[in-house]
């Protein structure tokens, strides 16, 4: 039984290698979420369509004193917003307030941003919280996006490579603990047949694979050959020849019987 427990122990580490990489592919997965609030923005404002020519007239202005926040208005506070900002803050940029459109979502909730000096933030988001604004702590990089993207590929080629290694070791190991579920089976009709039928080393085995609906006929024709081959055995008498009892609380059969289903599928109700 070692084999078949260095297997598990195998199969065990690698699978917890695999599960792994799959977290990890999960935590960096995109944040599919059904609105903005719940959605990670570097998916959202990606280059294709954040305007970032280096420009005043940049969708994200970012210097050293500079930055820009997005956030989140619910559908039907655009005004209300827009007569709001400016006032949060003295370093609050007049008139900077810019929509991203096509991205509202299904609940109309849209996209803004707003430039400031770096010192206003704080009174900013403050402000916005008790206005019930979203604020988005997030600084757009062309290059962050582009190395996610990278880091996401070859997470992906990971997880894909890990899979096939444990599914490789799986149907490995599943062929090397039916050759030792085999071998103890051969080892369990070897001696069963000899101490219990007497019979000489030499003898003959077979296997049946009878249909799920067929067992009892297999069994019941079993009978009708070798019953009378068995002596005082039989389905009906369960005295041996020395006239002691079957103390077997197994079923009994008047040849050896071992059950191997090495198959079996649990399905979930639906």
């Amino acid at each position: 039984m070692s084999v078949v427990n260095k297997l598990d122990e195998e199969a065990r580490n690698k699978t917890a290698q695999y599960n792994e990489f799959k977290t990890q592919k999960g935590n960096m997965s995109k944040k599919d979420g059904a609105n903005l609030a719940g959605k990670d923005l570097i998916d959202v404002l990606t280059p294709d369509v954040v305007k970032c020519t280096g420009g005043p007239d940049d969708d994200f202005i970012m210097t050293e004193h500079v930055t820009t926040v997005p956030l989140i208005i619910p559908r039907g506070q655009e005004e209300d917003f827009l007569n709001f900002y400016e006032s949060t803050d003295q370093y609050v940029v007049p008139e900077s307030a810019r929509k991203f459109e096509g991205m509202d979502d299904k609940d109309g909730n849209s996209l803004w941003r707003v430039v400031m000096f770096r010192s206003a933030v704080d009174a900013f988001k403050k402000a916005c919280r008790e206005k019930r604004f979203l604020v988005k702590d997030f600084e757009y990089s062309e290059e962050a996006y582009k190395k996610l993207q990278v880091n996401r590929a070859s997470l992906d080629e990971s997880v894909k490579r890990q899979h096939e290694l444990v599914r490789g070791l799986y149907q490995a190991a599943w062929s090397d603990a039916m050759v030792a579920w085999m071998h103890i089976k051969a080892m369990r009709v070897f001696v069963e047949s000899v101490l219990r039928f007497g019979m000489p080393p030499r003898f003959a085995s077979f296997v049946l694979c009878p249909k799920a609906n067929a067992t009892a006929k297999a069994r019941k024709a079993l009978s009708d050959i070798l019953g009378k081959q068995a002596g005082t055995f039989s389905a009906d008498n369960k005295t041996d020849s020395r006239g002691e009892e079957g103390k077997d609380d197994d079923e009994f059969f008047p040849y050896v019987s071992l059950s191997l289903t090495p198959f079996t599928c649990v399905r979930e109700k639906s």
